[in-house]
């Protein structure tokens, strides 16, 4: 039978794969105290403890959702949803896909903030204005310049939560309608952190380079030598 995406009972499927979540978890105690101990390790900047703690996330983020894809097609198989095909891209599109998505949110806010990433370098890397971009000319009232690069201050949450909207429909992957022959694919670029993300260097250029007269050719390569100058040390 065809099921509308309305149609899915997706609070008692949502307490299913926490449920089984919660069933796995005893399984990754030595994960989780090792997780721990890295928190407190990265604001160091130690190359391999970055790597190490991005392995244990990107692994709980891939089981979860295995999880989810899972249970949604536990849901389609036992109500004989069709056509099949359609229906299980409609799980990838509807469920999986934006799942990923808050996930990824959730873990790099809290991998920006554990790390006090400076406010200053989501300015020169992403183009998003904070407030070292902002020259108080009293009263109350600033105006836009580029970032000083000698505040260190840490991002604020709400310059975070700009950082974690970068993560959305547009910068990931693109859907190809199933009814079309269906299709999914990366756009260029290796996405929203990449040192080729066209987003990206487009607004940190309009922000940060475009005033002093700085082509966008030269910008790349400027931001690229910002981007590794960041990277943790081995």
């Amino acid at each position: 039978m065809a099921i509308r995406w309305d149609e899915f009972p997706h609070s008692e499927i949502r307490l299913k794969i926490y449920a089984r979540l919660g069933h796995n978890a005893a399984a990754h105690s030595a994960e989780d105290s090792v997780r721990h101990i890295l928190q407190r390790r990265l604001p160091s900047l130690v190359a391999e403890d970055h790597r190490r703690f991005i392995e244990l996330e990107a692994s709980g983020l891939v089981e979860h959702l295995r999880c989810t894809r899972d249970i949604y097609q536990e849901f389609v198989n036992e109500h004989n949803c069709h056509p099949i095909l359609e229906a299980h891209w409609v799980v990838l599109r509807c469920a999986v896909f934006p799942t990923a998505i808050a996930l990824l949110r959730e873990q790099l806010l809290k991998y920006a903030k554990q790390t006090r990433i400076p406010g200053r370098d989501l300015s020169i890397l992403f183009g998003i204005p904070t407030r070292t971009c902002y020259q108080d000319c009293g009263d109350g009232f600033g105006f836009l310049r580029p970032p000083d690069l000698d505040d260190d201050t840490p991002a604020t949450d709400a310059e975070l939560q700009s950082l974690g909207e970068l993560v959305d429909d547009d910068s990931l992957l693109v859907f190809r309608d199933i009814r079309d022959g269906g299709a999914v694919f990366h756009l260029y670029g290796g996405g929203p952190f990449a040192t080729d993300d066209r987003r990206s260097i487009e607004h940190s250029w309009s922000l940060c380079a475009l005033r002093q007269q700085i082509t966008l050719i030269d910008w790349i390569g400027i931001r690229e030598k910002l981007w590794q100058s960041g990277f943790p040390m081995d």
